[in-house]
């Protein structure tokens, strides 16, 4: 669902939330303000009448209900929730998404700040810039992270494999979002400078082998599916490094004569 339609829904969701609890003499939280007509039979506030349970049972789910729009409002507006951007024409990451934050070091975050990615509305930070202190760019990781996830444990070691093969795999599966060249579209740039320079491999084959939670990035080694082997995430590596600097035109000709029209999971 795109970002405006997703917020203006929950934001009116939120409203009938609020009005029905407003009706049923409640307040955001929960509590009863001033006397409430619970009917005859109704002999003090003390007294677990039918209708009062009733009541507070209705009260309760909405509060409940109304937390989990709150939460919802919060991912989309603080970075846990990722977006196409109309006014920019390009995909906003989930810069505190659970699965990046779950596979990317602070190196990671702090060389994306620093040195922002070029080509991208994203500007460096560093102070040299005109940006942020070392010490800010630090808090602003921590902040990024608090609430993280446990970091991913370490599975089979893949290493780069064959790039003339993974950019085959690379046409068929990724370029639908990633664009032909990594430049970009509906997912991040793979081919960025700062991308290449600050993401390790294993952060690499992590996310292709998990996926990216509540993005458009499948897991391609998930259970009950069809999925890449770890030669194939070795071969799909190694193209994605070719990508650096703009470099392996070669082999991303050469993938598309193989690959035919580009399709398959983004």
């Amino acid at each position: 669902m795109p970002y405006d339609t997703a917020k203006t829904r929950l934001t009116s969701q939120r409203g009938e939330i609020v009005a029905q609890l407003v009706e049923l003499g409640a307040t955001e939280s929960g509590d009863l303000g001033g006397e409430v007509d619970f009917g005859e039979g109704f002999a003090d506030a003390a007294t677990a009448t039918a209708e009062r349970t009733e009541l507070l049972g209705i009260i309760d789910a909405l509060v409940k209900r109304l937390a989990e729009v709150d939460a919802a409002l919060a991912r989309i507006t603080d970075g846990t929730y990722g977006r196409w951007d109309k006014t920019f024409n390009r995909f906003i990451p989930a810069i505190r998404g659970p699965s990046l934050l779950a596979t990317a070091s602070p190196a990671y975050l702090e060389a994306n700040i620093a040195q922002g990615r070029p080509g991208t509305q994203m500007p460096g930070w560093e102070a040299q810039a005109g940006g942020l202190l070392p010490a800010e760019i630090t808090a602003l990781v921590d902040y990024l992270r608090r609430g993280a996830p446990r970091p991913i444990p370490s599975v089979a070691r893949v290493t780069r494999g064959d790039a003339s093969r993974g950019g085959v795999l690379f046409a068929q599966n990724c370029a639908g979002c990633h664009g032909p060249a990594g430049r970009g579209g509906v997912a991040p740039e793979l081919a960025n400078p700062t991308f290449q320079q600050a993401a390790s491999d294993e952060f690499i084959v992590t996310t292709i082998r998990l996926g990216r939670q509540g993005t458009a990035m499948p897991s391609f080694q998930r259970p009950g599916a069809a999925a890449l082997t770890n030669a194939e995430i070795g071969d799909l590596l190694g193209f994605i490094r070719t990508l650096a600097g703009g470099g392996g035109e070669a082999t991303r000709a050469q993938a598309r004569e193989q690959a035919g029209p580009a399709g398959g999971a983004p």
